[in-house]
């Protein structure tokens, strides 16, 4: 689990480019964001930033943040998880509203080219690690690990696991348990 970013690994967070902040006018590592931000927000006039400093993304308020297409599983992960009884009524929307909290907080990392499909295993989102380090790496992901949504084999056969972009593949690891999976997206 990343110190930062409960849902981006550490490794993935400090490769955020700096610069100066809209928010705060600190010069520090910047990351991409859906929020809508008014200009009253901030200390400067700024409509909107797309990248604000993490500081300035733990103080702004959840309602500022742009709702985001993943958080539509929430119900479902924990509903999977954690079945009728294994939790009170209270406990359930406590463990809802801290997830989607997190999750709107969190950077939009990674480029997702057809939807938002970010994993989730045991409870909770899993943390994003990353792409591979190459094309050969890419190829071995299909026959080592195991495919987000789906049988591998079973969807694509024999075929490797050779995108046009390597960003067109994420990794991603269970919280909890550990599990690896990866998403791929053609274009």
């Amino acid at each position: 689990m990343g110190s930062l970013f409960r849902y981006i690994a550490d490794d993935i967070a400090a490769r955020a480019e700096s610069g100066d902040c809209p928010g705060c006018q600190r010069s520090a590592p910047l990351f991409p964001i859906e929020a809508a931000i008014d200009d009253d927000e901030w200390s400067v006039g700024v409509d909107c930033p797309e990248e604000i400093c993490s500081d300035c993304i733990r103080r702004l308020p959840l309602r500022k943040f742009a709702p985001r297409t993943g958080e539509k599983v929430v119900q479902e992960l924990i509903n999977t998880h954690h079945p009728k009884g294994t939790l009170s009524g209270e406990q359930r929307v406590n463990r809802l509203v801290s997830i989607c909290d997190e999750y709107r907080r969190t950077p939009a990392y990674p480029l997702f080219l057809q939807n938002e499909d970010w994993p989730w295993c045991c409870g909770d989102f899993c943390e994003y690690l990353g792409v591979p380090n190459s094309y050969e790496e890419s190829i071995r992901i299909g026959s080592e690990m195991k495919l987000w949504r789906g049988d591998y084999k079973q969807l694509y056969g024999d075929m490797t696991l050779e995108p046009e972009s390597l960003n067109e593949v994420c990794l991603f690891r269970c919280l909890k348990c550990g599990k690896e999976v990866f998403t791929w997206q053609m274009t």
